[in-house]
């Protein structure tokens, strides 16, 4: 069943999403609070849905990967992903109050859209393979 959804790009897309929706939270969540001070958006910006978010996208990312790497055998949407996740990862350990500062939000964003950029190419190289492989 994984393999299909590989084979098809279902991860892959459900990976670009989750990263695409991350990105976005986290250049949103600084205007809502500028914007509407009294908002109730305090789960979103809490710990445990961050790092909730965070599990299931290194969930995704990983069967997708690897998958992927036995398909195409290329290391670059690996080594992107990977290097997306350390980022993020050090960003929020490193400051806490990463949304309400301009470079901490912008460095989740960054993190967010190197997943999503190793999701894309993991699908592309998958793609290219399968061209290459049917003729």
């Amino acid at each position: 069943m994984v393999k299909r959804m590989i084979d098809s790009g279902v991860l892959d897309k459900l990976g670009m999403a989750a990263s695409g929706l991350c990105g976005i939270h986290c250049l949103i969540l600084p205007i809502v609070f500028v914007l509407f001070p009294y908002a109730s958006v305090a789960f979103v910006k809490g710990e445990f849905f961050e790092w909730s978010f965070l599990l299931f996208s290194i969930t995704i990312a990983s069967f997708a990967m690897v998958q992927g790497l036995l398909v195409h055998r290329k290391l670059i949407p690996l080594a992107v992903a990977l290097l997306g996740f350390m980022l993020f990862i050090w960003t929020r350990t490193v400051n806490h109050d990463v949304h309400e500062t301009f470079s901490g939000s912008l460095m989740l964003v960054l993190a967010g859209a190197l997943i999503c950029g190793a999701h894309y190419l993991n699908h592309k190289f998958i793609k290219n393979h399968k061209c290459a492989c049917s003729h």
